[in-house]
């Protein structure tokens, strides 16, 4: 079967996004959408009234898991995603995600 680049788990857990300077190259777009959307922002409404945890998959550095924390601390916000640059740039040691869980595990399906 053939393997494509931007669905190739491989792929995307190294050279695509070995750090965040790829993914917000390819984010840095949506400066320019006319009208401007608030995609976090929406997530973390529609979540607003639903209880219990959250699981980010697909975490990226954290921007979602890290919005979700601030909006309601009480709520368990679990962040994976398949690059390990990802999840160090989401894991513990970056400010701004006390009480999120980020780890890097096999396919989840």
């Amino acid at each position: 079967m053939a393997s494509f680049p931007y669905t190739d788990p491989r792929a995307l857990a190294g050279d695509a996004y070995r750090d965040p300077a790829k993914l917000n190259a390819r984010t840095a777009i949506y400066a320019h959408q006319h009208p401007q959307f608030d995609l976090v922002g929406d997530v973390v409404e529609r979540l607003r009234l639903v209880n219990g945890a959250v699981l980010d998959v697909g975490c990226g550095p954290g921007r979602y898991a890290r919005t979700l924390r601030a909006a309601r601390p009480e709520r368990p916000v679990v962040a994976c995603d398949l690059s390990p640059g990802m999840i160090a740039a989401a894991g513990p040691q970056s400010p701004g995600l006390p009480g999120v869980s980020v780890g890097v595990r096999g396919p989840l399906a």
